[in-house]
């Protein structure tokens, strides 16, 4: 999971976001995410689950599709 406050000090500063080689579960502990506004360059990864969302890139979705069950 990638933890928003972990990553909150520092993602401000971050100007590319590359998650290639990490299974990525697009669920809502993801949505802090698309808050923030990346050149479309450098926002890169792929969801491995939900089945629904397998394969799509992170910079597709929207907040109404990732969701917990």
């Amino acid at each position: 999971t990638l933890d928003q406050t972990l990553f909150a000090p520092i993602w401000k500063n971050i100007d590319v976001f590359h998650t290639a080689g990490n299974p990525l579960i697009c669920d809502c502990r993801i949505k802090w995410i698309l808050l923030y506004r990346f050149p479309e360059a450098g926002f890169f990864g792929k969801c491995v689950e939900p089945n629904e969302l397998k394969g799509r890139h992170l910079r597709s979705l929207k907040h109404l599709e990732l969701s917990c069950f």
